[in-house]
């Protein structure tokens, strides 16, 4: 895992600022969301079509994304950075929800297919595989629905693989400092 740089995090909180706005109450009184609200935006009607898919849109593909890191029980900082790396991987386009072939290659010079919301690729991408199919979420040929539920997914596999031993070395700031600032 790689800090996003202040480009990715500057998207989400772009992201979140969208948010508030979208869903906050007019002049007539009420509450307004603020950026640190763990607040459940994946039922709101713009972030899916008719057929119950994330919206193409990329802002509401972060949205359910920051959504369901915040469901893994990520906080709000480390949703934006996750979030963030995310989109530096695949910008919220459609690879968010399928293969891809990377532009790096391997040491003899072979193809990379890389998967998913942060590009897993090889043994990793094997294991998110599995992890997406056992949660009915990634068909046969790799294509993963458009939808909530899958964006869940994905960020219980990132919760999943983040506490794994493996990357408790790269991951020591990440997880012992969970509000710091990802920028």
């Amino acid at each position: 895992f790689r800090s996003p740089g202040t480009a990715g995090y500057n998207a989400m909180v772009g992201a979140k600022d969208w948010i508030k706005d979208k869903f906050s109450s007019d002049s007539s009184g009420g509450t307004t969301a603020t950026v640190g609200d763990n607040i459940d935006y994946s039922s709101a009607s713009d972030n899916v079509n008719s057929e119950g898919n994330v919206a193409t849109d990329r802002k509401a593909r972060q949205l359910g994304m920051y959504n369901a890191l915040r469901k893994q029980g990520f906080t709000h900082e480390q949703s934006l950075a996750v979030g963030g790396e995310i989109g530096r991987e695949n910008d919220y386009g459609d690879a968010l929800f399928s293969t891809h072939i990377d532009k790096a290659r391997d040491e003899k010079g072979n193809q990379i297919k890389n998967g998913g919301a942060l590009s897993w690729n090889r043994e990793r991408y094997a294991k998110f595989a599995a992890h997406m199919r056992a949660q009915g979420q990634m068909d046969a040929n790799g294509n993963i629905p458009k939808t909530q539920a899958a964006l869940d997914a994905q960020a219980g596999y990132i919760k999943q693989e983040f506490s794994e031993k493996q990357y408790s070395k790269h991951l020591k700031k990440f997880n012992s400092n969970p509000n710091a600032d990802p920028r």
